[in-house]
């Protein structure tokens, strides 16, 4: 109240109309204070009339400068009241204010009081309210500037990607205002302006050093300089850092060879929530200063939030450090370094009991490759990034494969293995499903350049990660298994998997280097003849390779899908029915291509299924026998599975074991189930604790609808 200059009233409100204009005595100081109209008071709150004290709050500064009211500070560095015509002078500000509020009431004067909510600053180190001053500052003028970073993006000159955020970045630079960039703190970059005090004033001088600041006074001003100071100001961390990209090559000299070099640069990856504080200013200050941009384009990743979708913080305890992902950590560990932590007795607690629930067994140890390659998982384009240990657990798991698979193909390879040069040299050798893989790489190898090129991680990952697992792994080798052991086969079947094998493992270690650079450089040094001392040194695979002579021309990518969808279904029928691996299988097709295809993979099916004996016939050629006595899977409207089970399969003691276990899953059902029928459930519950309940009785039915499907078909077979 002490700083008040002046009240404010809505210019629409007729309680106030007649008195806009005038003025009203202040209660404790001998001047009279204006009352002015202005559209940003709400006149439905409160009184509808609000003091101003433009000196200590933000929206009062505002009016007091559409009116030009003055500016009184009542604050001094301590927050002691400045005020030497009253009795509060000198007293602490808190203290003033219940006093104030007392001599209104001996003036009677006091209409009463009416709690509301308000934003309140307050410092996070000192737990001290934060009070708004008018201090002398720093400002850089940023509209011209702003134009330039406008125009660079508007002529594609700096390209934002994602793209979408390009609204953002117009509405920022075409709402630009001066930029404050000096901060009262004891750290960062001093101002270099220096004050020159001499008889006539204060005169302000830019330099680099005192001794430049003094020549510089010298030459320009014609009377004695009594002393010279440096600002104790600093400048605002993030003018330091807009810096960076030229500051860092030696700026403001140009003609190094490291700036001629390196500057500008071609690509800045950083967070969508620096966009304004950061890059703008970056873009902004390298126009201005050395008429370049510094990056050509801007790759932009979300925030990452955990795996609920909750951003980060201590105080919830979520945080996920990637040294403790890289090295492991237990629980207690974890909630130790809370109690070491700035935070309060109250947020040490919720987060502790935020780690134990996200973490109960603490972190094992993933390593950076795994780390790495599970961000690069992750849409990371998306505003809002989920980050899950889980993920992180499965790509450990995923170098885990990519090792094992390494050290079978290593094992096969003599030491004196020379690969081929070109893979069309073994074009007339090749079977069905050698032509289905080197084409599945050859398509691995275009889709990864292209998501490459178009800053897709997220697909550049997964596509080398189904190739490897799924193509790779789970199909190609377990197929060529049989040829490395020379069942049926000859010698130079063996080695034209040998050689594939070899292109393969060079190939994607090569692929995946970018995401996994530890583990692929351990592997590519026991690469037999892997051509460089160092995957460093290997080219990222762009080229693909080509085929030519006797390739089968059956479509070999259908017949393969067709393959495994069929290998799945008999190997869900074996699981289902606790069926041993000796069974035999009959596939059933209603079409001539379909029959084809099959019959080019026939034994890759065999294999793949774990089937003893499996026949492909047509829809019409089967067998009333074989109807009868088996499980059925249908694959597709002109496919069907049929695995014989007479004499494998004991349907009585399989229907007994059925029972039990229905029996145990309507109970888990009851008791889910019961828990929701308890008084006030739906509103004393909490959502989430419901949510889990569904869930449950939701899976639990999914299991019971399953089984029944399993008991109706066993009937059929008794």
């Amino acid at each position: 109240m002490l700083g008040d200059v002046a009240i404010a009233v809505h210019p629409t409100d007729s309680r106030y109309s007649s008195l806009i204009g005038k003025r009203a005595h202040h209660p404790f100081l001998k001047r009279t204070i204006q009352i002015v109209a202005d559209e940003t008071v709400d006149p439905a709150f409160g009184t509808g009339a609000v003091k101003v004290t433009p000196a200590h709050d933000v929206n009062d500064h505002g009016i007091a400068v559409r009116h030009g009211l003055e500016i009184i500070d009542i604050l001094d560095d301590r927050g002691n009241i400045v005020c030497p015509e009253t009795e509060f002078h000198g007293m602490k500000r808190f203290d003033v204010r219940s006093l104030i509020e007392t001599r209104l009431k001996e003036k009677n004067l006091f209409r009463g009081k009416k709690a509301h909510t308000m934003s309140l600053p307050v410092c996070s180190r000192s737990g001290d309210v934060i009070e708004p001053r008018i201090k002398e500052q720093w400002f850089l003028r940023c509209d011209s500037m702003a134009e330039k970073a406008v125009k660079a993006v508007e002529t594609g000159q700096l390209k934002l990607i994602p793209s979408s955020y390009e609204k953002t970045w117009f509405d920022w630079m075409n709402n630009m205002r001066d930029w404050c960039i000096s901060r009262q703190l004891w750290w960062g970059h001093r101002i270099p302006a220096f004050a020159v005090h001499t008889s006539d004033g204060v005169h302000w001088m830019a330099a680099t050093s005192l001794e430049e600041a003094r020549r510089n006074a010298e030459k320009s001003l014609q009377c004695p300089i009594l002393r010279i100071e440096q600002d104790p100001d600093v400048l605002d961390t993030w003018f330091s850092s807009s810096l960076l990209p030229m500051s860092s090559l030696g700026w403001p000299k140009t003609r190094t060879d490291d700036f001629g070099r390196y500057f500008p640069t071609t690509l800045l990856e950083t967070g969508v929530d620096i966009l304004f504080f950061w890059v703008a200013r970056m873009a902004m200050l390298s126009l201005q200063l050395t008429g370049q941009l510094p990056f050509r384009e801007v790759l932009l990743h979300g925030i990452l939030c955990d795996a609920h979708g909750r951003k980060m913080s201590k105080s919830l305890g979520n945080v996920i450090d990637p040294v403790h992902v890289v090295q492991g950590v237990s629980l207690q560990s974890l909630q130790s370094q809370l109690d070491a932590s700035n935070l309060s007795q109250e947020e040490i607690e919720k987060a502790k009991e935020g780690m134990k629930k996200d973490f109960p067994n603490g972190i094992p140890q993933i390593g950076s490759d795994a780390l790495r390659f599970a961000l690069c998982f992750h849409d990371f384009k998306e505003l809002r990034v989920n980050v899950d240990v889980n993920t992180m657990i499965r790509m450990k798991h995923f170098c885990n494969k990519i090792w094992q698979a390494f050290r079978f193909c290593a094992n096969l390879l003599p030491d004196d293995f020379k690969p081929v040069g070109d893979l069309a040299q073994l074009s007339d050798s090749l079977t069905p499903i050698d032509a289905w893989f080197i084409g599945r790489l050859n398509a691995t190898i275009v889709d990864c350049n292209k998501h490459f090129e178009n800053y897709d991680l997220h697909l550049c990952s997964r596509v080398v990660h189904d190739f490897f697992y799924h193509d790779f792994c789970d199909v190609y080798l377990e197929c060529c298994k049989p040829r490395l052991r020379q069942q049926g086969q000859t010698q130079a079947s063996a080695d034209v998997v040998l050689h594939i094998l070899h292109v393969t493992m060079d190939t994607s270690l090569r692929l995946l280097h970018p995401f996994m650079p530890s583990l692929t450089e351990e592997l590519y040094q026991r690469l037999p003849a892997c051509g460089e001392d160092s995957i460093l040194k290997a080219a990222f695979p762009k080229k693909t390779f080509s085929l030519k002579g006797s390739v089968p021309v059956a479509d070999v990518d259908e017949g393969v899908r067709l393959v495994k969808e069929i290998a799945r279904k008999i190997l869900h029928l074996k699981h289902e029915y606790n069926l041993k691996n000796d069974v035999q299988a009959v596939v059933a097709c209603s079409s001539e291509q379909m029959l084809g295809d099959l019959a080019l993979f026939h034994k890759e099916l065999e294999h793949l299924s774990k089937a003893k004996q499996l026949r492909i016939v047509s829809k019409a050629a089967l067998s009333d026998d074989d109807r009868r006595s088996s499980l059925l899977a249908v694959v597709s409207s002109d496919c069907e599975v049929y695995v014989p089970v007479q004499g494998v399969l004991d349907v009585k003691a399989e229907m007994a074991r059925m029972d039990k276990k229905m029996a145990k899953l309507e109970a888990n059902r009851e008791k889910a189930i019961s828990k929701t029928r308890i008084p006030e459930y739906e509103t004393k519950t909490p959502e989430h604790v419901r949510a889990g309940h569904r869930a449950k009785i939701a899976e639990v039915e999914f299991e019971m609808r399953r089984l029944k499907e399993q008991m109706v078909t066993l009937t059929r077979l008794e």
